[in-house]
């Protein structure tokens, strides 16, 4: 379970970046993306994409 220290997240951003941290993976933010990052902005979704597979890769 996660927790906050008592902190409420006030939006998904910052919740989402203290839950990578807690979980020690990476946080990949795709900007003007709402819930559905692959419709909302397809472009800047499949680069991130193919930057986390060619970093796998290598």
């Amino acid at each position: 379970m996660v927790e906050y220290s008592g902190h409420t997240p006030n939006n998904i951003a910052s919740a989402m970046s203290r839950w990578a941290e807690f979980e020690g993976v990476r946080d990949h933010i795709i900007t003007n993306a709402g819930h559905i990052v692959t419709l909302d902005s397809p472009a800047a979704a499949s680069a991130e994409i193919l930057r986390v597979l060619r970093r796998w890769a290598a």
